[in-house]
């Protein structure tokens, strides 16, 4: 899409309603071309008293069911560690800031991923945790370890338990809650089917699967939609025939599923098992999206970031990189990026990698007002911080403004269609702002 919104047709199955969204503002201007390489800036005399070494945690699913997105994470971060880096190097502070990554598989299993937590905190001196994926786990480990030491968390999980979760402002995340995506989907549901039309819901039964899916009743039913059956499932168990009859039963007119992709392969065949189940019927959220388990027919949404401005700079050191054996996976890598590019940027801010400061100085350098850089200009945006200057971070997601929860507050969908084999297409773009 490269900085514009790309907006096509859903075809027949679709119409030609419009669908309403709440406008988005306060788009940045787009930057220069973008390049891997930082511009060199000078530094202020104020940046000689600045020192401190800063180790991220980063704690995503390399094993459980979404361990496809733990690679493709763990290298968009450590992209983000090695712009800091090479922006240090242009404003010749790389002997007073250090800068290192830890990484840790959490498993996908909230107990394990306290254990890792713990020890990115107390044994490798993590101050910052970036990730991790599962809402579910990101409740886990901020219960256990992260809301306790008052250590900034910024989290891919996608739940509204997140945004209710009592962190003292500890908790971050660039990616949009689930009580956007669930607004964004019934209004794509209802456009589809018409309005009145009945449908049912199938679900994995933890924080994500509830918490979409009751987001999405909830917005579906106001838009004059039906709800049959809700059926919450337990992903770890060994048959899905009982919970495939029920997403059937009563005849709707469509199915909402909301799973994750590595249990997807055992809960689809007993669906095709009752004969009454159409996949071109059928519409699923983020993780379905770019699946090679997602059957060829199917529509959902899914935040995007491609039309962010910094997004071209980003793509341009992904592609850079020496890291080659992992897959753009295409779900939340750049989120990743700019949070590792936050964090360090509150940090600057507080002159300090103590945990409690990072966590004040969030919002003083990513959301406006302020003068606005993107990561291909961070080390002019490091030179605006020492500086004593107000900053906003425009990153590769675009603008990275938190609220009070520390929820973004404007997101960008795509709506795609899956054309199967792990492809999709992707039918229209709208933005949703709170």
């Amino acid at each position: 899409m490269n900085g514009s919104l790309r907006s096509t047709r859903l075809g027949a199955l679709f119409g030609t309603a419009a669908i309403v969204f709440a406008a988005c503002g306060g788009a940045a201007s787009a930057p220069p071309a973008a390049s891997p390489t930082q511009a060199a800036a000078s530094v202020t005399p104020s940046a000689a008293s600045v020192s401190f070494k800063l180790t991220y945690g980063i704690l995503n699913s390399f094993t459980g069911d979404l361990s496809v997105v733990g690679p493709p994470w763990d290298k968009a971060a450590r992209l983000g560690v090695q712009t800091i880096n090479d922006a240090l190097v242009a404003t010749g502070l790389q002997n007073s800031i250090t800068i290192d990554a830890k990484t840790e598989d959490d498993t996908g299993n909230g107990t394990a991923a306290a254990e890792a937590a713990t020890k990115l905190i107390k044994i490798d001196g993590a101050t910052v945790i970036i990730g991790p994926c599962c809402s579910g786990v990101t409740v886990a480990i901020g219960t256990a370890t992260t809301i306790p030491a008052g250590i900034p968390v910024f989290t891919m999980g996608t739940s509204p338990t997140v945004t209710a979760l009592v962190d003292n402002g500890t908790v971050f995340r660039t990616v949009p809650s689930d009580a956007l995506q669930g607004q964004v989907l019934a209004q794509v549901v209802a456009k589809a089917l018409g309005t009145g039309a009945k449908v049912n819901i199938g679900a994995r039964n933890d924080d994500y699967g509830t918490g979409l899916s009751g987001t999405f009743a909830a917005a579906y039913e106001a838009l004059g939609g039906t709800v049959g059956e809700t059926v919450l499932w337990n992903p770890e168990a060994t048959s899905f025939d009982t919970d495939a009859q029920k997403v059937v039963s009563g005849d709707p007119a469509g199915w909402v599923f909301f799973e994750y992709s590595g249990t997807w392969p055992k809960i689809q065949p007993a669906l095709e098992r009752t004969g009454k189940w159409d996949a071109a019927r059928s519409f699923g959220g983020d993780t379905f999206s770019d699946s090679e388990a997602t059957p060829a027919g199917m529509h959902g949404t899914i935040a995007t970031v491609k039309g962010g401005t910094g997004y071209p700079f980003f793509k341009a050191a992904w592609d850079a990189s020496p890291i080659t054996d992992v897959k753009y996976y295409g779900s939340f890598e750049p989120q990743a990026f700019d949070d590792v590019i936050v964090a360090f940027l509150a940090a600057l801010a507080a002159g300090s990698s103590d945990p409690a400061k990072i966590t004040e100085n969030v919002n003083r350098v990513a959301n406006a007002p302020g003068t606005q850089y993107g990561p291909d200009k961070l080390a002019d945006a490091i030179k605006a911080v020492l500086a004593g200057d107000d900053i906003d971070y425009i990153g590769a997601t675009g603008p990275v403004d938190f609220d009070a929860n520390g929820d973004p507050t404007i997101a960008l969908f795509d709506v795609w269609q899956a054309t199967g084999g792990g492809k999709q297409t992707v039918v229209e773009t709208v933005s949703f702002g709170k």
